[in-house]
């Protein structure tokens, strides 16, 4: 078994989402999935 599988069939072992990445934390905000809007409301010249 590969150590990727047990990992994820492991039940001490963080969630997947953990292990990929894919959880929020408190230090940093989670924004992977989120498109980037302009915060003065037009969009990008380059876009």
């Amino acid at each position: 078994m590969s150590g990727v599988a047990w990992r994820l069939t492991s039940r001490e072992s963080p969630s997947c989402r953990a292990m990929f990445g894919l959880r929020r934390t408190r230090h940093e905000p989670h924004r992977r999935f989120v498109p980037r809007v302009p915060q003065y409301g037009r969009p990008h010249p380059f876009s």
